[in-house]
Parts: structure tokens; sequence; C-alpha cells
């Protein structure tokens, strides 16, 4: 009897699952009712494909124009999730609306019960309800991709503002090395014209002192001092060596600001080529839709994918 009940549920199980859609392939967005265009699921697949790149999350959208017959949209969905193999580690999200109907219901793998509640989940769909109650179809389903991603952290806009970020800090890399020169050289050029001013000084003595050979001035030096010009050798080396120093130490500061850039363009250079592979990954259209991250869109899964009914429905 046991065996007999065994075969029973299995055969139910084999029935039901028979009648899950197989996943269109390279595709995130499965519009079985024929209600989007070409240019819309490209862009909404390039968005989907980004969310699942940076946060590990995958989501497959199913559109119908009816859910199969004896089927309600919490099965159907569920079903999906299971059979398609969505998510890499039990947290897929799975999107349905059956079109006709007027309903939807957005289903959550295990691992992202805790971030889309049942509470949440019914947010984003009220979100929706305007879009498609003026059948809008994209604008609904981009607005239910754009609410994921915000939840998930996830900024379509990001690289734009990392490239502007960037130019802005090569723009200001040399005003702070301008800076740091004017603040290092600073007390070297006073020490420089306390020297100069110094030896104008003893100039000046010398030729008070030294005295005039007419015209009144003073023949010999005053008593005490000598007439011999004072050596301004001493002060030369002074000036000299100040200068070598400042000179010195200038391009040691120079070169060692220049090794540091040369660091900085080499992490540039490598987070630009980082980011480069990334963009590659994002644009791969052949990667759209591969459920569970094995190598083909229309696997089927033995497990459950950790869908077990988390989420929640509306209509519209």
């Amino acid at each position: 009897m046991k065996k007999i009940f065994a075969l029973v549920l299995l055969s139910i199980s084999v029935a039901a699952f028979a009648q899950i859609p197989k996943p269109i392939p390279n595709t995130f967005v499965n519009d079985y009712a024929g209600v989007l265009d070409k240019a819309d699921i490209k862009k909404l697949n390039k968005k989907i494909n980004i969310i699942e790149k940076r946060a590990g999350i995958q989501l497959a959208i199913v559109l119908v124009d009816t859910l199969p017959r004896d089927y309600e949209i919490e099965e159907f969905s569920l079903l999906i999730g299971r059979k398609w193999g969505v998510g890499k580690n039990n947290d897929g999200l799975v999107y349905v609306a059956a079109i006709s109907q007027k309903k939807q219901r957005l289903e959550v793998a295990r691992n992202s019960e805790a971030k889309f509640t049942e509470s949440r989940s019914l947010e984003i769909l009220d979100e929706i309800k305007p879009y498609f109650r003026n059948q809008e179809y994209y604008g609904g389903v981009n607005k239910l991709v754009d609410e994921i991603a915000y939840d998930l952290d996830v900024d379509f806009q990001i690289s734009a503002q990392q490239s502007a970020v960037k130019n802005a800090g090569k723009d200001a890399k040399w005003y702070e090395i301008l800076g740091g020169l004017i603040v290092f050289l600073a007390p070297f050029a006073l020490i420089y014209y306390i020297i100069k001013r110094r030896n104008r000084n003893r100039t000046m003595q010398q030729q008070f002192y030294s005295g005039y050979d007419g015209g009144g001035g003073y023949a010999s030096a005053p008593r005490g001092y000598s007439s011999r010009p004072y050596s301004s050798s001493g002060s030369r080396f002074g000036s000299f060596a100040a200068g070598a120093a400042a000179g010195y130490l200038a391009n040691e500061l120079v070169d060692k600001l220049t090794d540091k850039e040369k660091e900085e363009e080499e992490e540039e250079r490598r987070r630009e080529q980082e980011e480069y592979e990334a963009r590659q990954r994002e644009n791969d259209e052949s990667d759209y839709g591969n459920w569970g991250g094995g190598g083909s869109s229309g696997r089927s899964q033995s497990s459950n994918s950790g869908f077990s009914g988390g989420g929640a429905t509306s209509d519209w």
C-alpha cells in the first residue's frame, strides 16, 4: 500500500513538473505572454545580469497569459524555481505574472527571505500595480528590477560615478604635489633669504668702514676697526650649502612623489582592467539565464533550490 501511495505521489509530481515550461535559453526574461518587445527584454536582461554579477542573486522573470489549468500562482512559481534551479546558494528570486488573470507573485528562496520578507515583497508588488493597470508591462517589470537592485545595494550607475571620482583624483594629485613642495621648500627659502640679507649688510659695512680716497670721506677705518675688507667666502659657502641642501631635498621629495604617483597609476590601471573585465562579464549575453551557474540555461534541478513558499502574492 505504501509503495502504491509513493507511486501516486511521484506520478503527480512528474505531471506537475511536465506542465512547467522550459526556460527560454540565454535570457532572464521569459515572456511567454508576448507583452514585451526585444529592446525591452534586452534592457531588462542587462540590469538583471548586473544584479547577479554584483550581488550573486539570480532573478527569473516569467510572464504568462494564463496559468496552467489547476495551478495556483503560488504553486506555479514554486515549481518554476525548483525545476529551473534558480539561485546558486538557495537564494534565488522568481517573479511570475499571469497577464490575463491579473495575478502576480514574487517567490523568494530560503536564503533571501531575511531581506525579501513577505511585507517587503508585497511592497515591491504594490509598486508594479500602477504600471500593469495601464498595460505598461515593461515599466512594471523594470520597477521590480530596480526595487530588487535597491534592496541588494546594486547601483546601475556606479561605473560612471567611479570614473568621475578617478578623473577628479587625477586633477587633485598635481595640486597636492605642488602644495607639498611649497610647504617643504619654504624653510629653505627663508634661510636663503636671511643669508643673502646678511651678506648685503656686510657689504654695506665694508663700504662704510673702508674709507674713501676723496670727497671728504674717511681716509681710514675708525679706531678699533680694521680697514681690511671682510671676507665673504664663508657667507658665500653658507649660501651655496643651503641652496645645495634645499635642491637635494627637493629632488628627493620629487622622486618620492613620482614613485608614489607611479604606484597609484599602476593601481589605477589594475582597477580599470578589473572593471573592464567585470563589464565584459556583465555584457556577456551567453551567460544570461544560466540558472544555478551550470552550463545550460535549460537545465533542471533535482533539489528544491531553497524554494519553500517564501514571498508574496497580489493582483492588480
